[in-house]
This record gives C-alpha cells, structure tokens and sequence, in this order.
C-alpha cells in the first residue's frame, strides 16, 4: 500500500514539475518573442526617424542651392557678374557654418568660387563626381561620398545643384554638420552605393568597404530589410539583429542593429 502510494505521490510530482517546467518554458518563450518583438519594432522606428531627418536636410540644402541663379552669361574673362557674386555669398551666409564654401561650375568644368573668381581647376578634367553626374548622367540634384577638404582639412559633403544645361551650383557641406545626432550613434552604419563606411560606431570601419566587414549585408534589399547575424567585435562573436534602409535622394543605405 505505502508502495503504492509513494508511487501515486511520485508521478503526481512528477506530472507538476513537468507542468510548471512547461508553464515556465512557455511564459519565458513568450516574454522572449515579445521582447524581440519590440526591439525589432524600436530599430524599424529608429530607421523612419533617421530617414526622415536626413531627407529633411538634403531637402534643405537643395532648396537654398536653388537660390542661385545663373547662366553662361554670368560668366566673362573676369569672372563671375556681381548679380551671381551676391547670390552665391548670400548663399555662404545661409549656411554659415555648416559649409567650407559654395561655388558655381560649368559644364566645361570651369569652376568660381563665392567671390566669383575662377580657380585654378577644371573639375571636368578631374573627373570629378558631382560634374559627371550633373552633366554626363542626367541628375538634376547629386551627393558626393565625403571626401577631405583641401581648405579645412574636415570631412565634406559635396552636394550639386543644376541650374541649367550649362552651369551648376555647388556647396561643400561639412559631414559633421549634415549627420549631427547620427554620426556619433554606437547603433547605426551608413554607407554609400558602392560600399564604402560613411559612419560607423567602430571608428577604425569608416572609409572602409561594408561588403567586407559585413559580408551579410549584400543579402539587404527592398523584400529583405532584416538580419540576423554573428560577427567579430574587438575579437569576440556578437549577436545581432539589424535593419536596412536606402536614402533615395542620396542612394546611400543605412543599418540600424
């Protein structure tokens, strides 16, 4: 009898650890898809947050460059006439800190600065991108990759307007300056069409190829904005989940993780 009882007591034990095993695995299941849940939804939302501001900017920048109003007939032995003189220096006092420097450049690839003088460069002969894409490839609004200032040494932007067949507008906006909020982020990379970091929270990435350090990140597009994935940071193998997005206006793509 007491056999039987004890193995009455035993299997009832046995049945309400498995109950309350059960019960814990699935409340914490549960608490754990909710939790994924939620942080997938915070990094979509971090990702409109990002797109819209930096739409806003680029926004901004192109609605003052088209401020500048000018032709081929602005333009002489001289140098520029007074009339794009004081529009292009009106233009440097808008964006007063935030650019090494405005200019206007020609499809010949002369290229005036604010003070309407002609420098001692022909962009054209460059081959410099926001002249190639301006008058070789249709765009009527370009955002070069950051590049280093000849005149301040700082990271810029070089961020071309079309004015008409023949001449452009052209301002140097500092990177800093465009991405303030966004470049110091330990949560976010950016990058342009061909790969290479413009921001990243690991300094010793930026200029390098994303394509390399993350070779995972090919696998982004329009159907496919989310990963999962495991890489190397400061020699140890980190989890993450990450989402993409594209700047249309600038073609450059973006992960929040």
């Amino acid at each position: 009898m007491n056999k039987f009882k004890f193995r009455i007591i035993g299997t009832l034990s046995l049945i309400i650890i498995v109950i309350i095993a059960t019960l814990v695995y699935t409340g914490y299941s549960a608490f754990k898809k909710e939790s994924v849940d939620l942080n997938k939804a915070l990094l979509s939302e971090k990702n409109a947050t990002i797109e819209a501001g930096l739409v806003e900017k680029f926004n901004g920048y192109r609605q003052m460059l088209s401020s500048v109003n000018a032709s081929v007939s602005d333009i002489d032995i001289d140098g520029l006439s007074l009339n794009v003189i004081t529009q292009l220096k009106a233009l440097s006092r808008a964006q007063n800190t935030a650019s090494d420097g405005v200019y206007l450049f020609t499809k010949k690839g002369d290229i005036y600065n604010a003070d309407g003088e002609q420098l001692n460069i022909n962009v054209k002969a460059l081959k410099l991108k926001y002249h190639d894409a301006i008058f070789n490839k249709g765009r009527t609004f370009f955002v070069s990759s950051p590049f280093k200032s000849t005149k301040t040494g700082k990271s810029v932007l070089g961020i071309a307007l079309k004015i008409d067949d023949s001449v452009a507008v052209l301002s140097t906006v500092y990177l800093e300056s465009l991405l303030e909020g966004t470049i110091n982020r330990k949560d976010i990379f950016m990058y342009n069409s061909d790969g290479t970091i413009i921001t990243s929270p690991y300094p010793e990435l930026i200029n390098k190829n994303i394509f390399i350090e993350r070779p995972l990140y090919k696998q982004f597009n329009a159907s496919n904005p989310e990963l999962s994935y495991t890489a190397e940071v400061y020699g140890e193998d980190v989890a993450f989940t990450a989402f993409w997005g594209v700047l249309d206006i600038t073609g450059w793509s973006y992960v929040s993780f």
